[in-house]
């Protein structure tokens, strides 16, 4: 259990948390060979953007369909590298936009900033991990088991993200806090949250499939030898 767990888990934490540190580092390097000229380093750093994107899902993919033993690894790869950019695009776009309605336009009323940001992103998290487990699991062995996957995965990521949150918030990294601009705090815990609720859904998923793979007859999983 320990290895079905933990080893998909690190490659989750690498591929897909290892991802937003990589377009960060690759978005400070775009602007510094390319010069602090917003408009015209746009379209090099959302190539790398999306490129990082991509290349993480499909590689997260490739290690799903090594342990699942997937007929179609290139097609598993290419359904979650694209489904990985899209849901991560889509939740910066959903969150830029709940940002400006409940920070900007003060519409969250009384709640705290870091409470605000909080359950943003570990919504984000639940919904774009949720969609990348159906969308996977649902390549490898049809809609049901995608179904499982997400129900198990999505808020797997959405309850390690808030933990992962409230631990840092803990320990005085707290979002919207003093000199929390000049520290870049929402930032670190962001990407520390990503980190660890990808490591965590990633981790149920090897769960779930190597219990579906212990389910499986002998007989379906060794090909019976040819009668003469």
């Amino acid at each position: 259990m320990k290895t079905h767990f933990v080893m998909p888990g690190l490659r989750g934490a690498l591929y897909l948390g290892g991802a937003f540190p990589a377009i960060f580092v690759a978005l400070i390097l775009a602007q510094q060979l390319l010069g602090h000229d917003q408009d015209g380093a746009s379209l090099p750093t959302l190539v790398l953007a999306v490129g990082a994107l991509l290349a993480a899902g499909g590689l997260w993919g490739r290690s799903l369909a090594r342990q699942a033993g997937a007929p179609r690894p290139r097609l598993l790869m290419a359904a979650t590298a694209i489904t990985f950019a899209a849901a991560n695009i889509g939740a910066v776009m959903g969150l830029g936009v709940l940002e400006n309605v409940f920070v900007e336009q003060g519409r969250a009323g009384r709640i705290p900033i870091h409470m605000v940001f909080a359950i943003l992103f570990s919504l984000a998290n639940m919904a774009a991990v949720g969609l990348l487990a159906l969308v996977a699991g649902t390549v490898m062995r049809g809609w049901r088991f995608g179904l499982r996957l997400a129900r198990a995965a999505g808020p797997a990521a959405g309850a390690a993200f808030l933990l992962a949150d409230g631990l840092q918030d803990l320990l005085g990294r707290r979002v919207g806090g003093p000199r929390a601009e000049a520290t870049f705090t929402m930032l670190s815990v962001a990407l520390i949250g990503n980190l660890v609720a990808a490591f965590v859904a990633s981790g149920v998923i090897g769960l779930l499939l190597a219990e579906s793979q212990s389910r499986v007859p002998p007989s379906a999983a060794i090909p019976q030898r040819q009668t003469q």
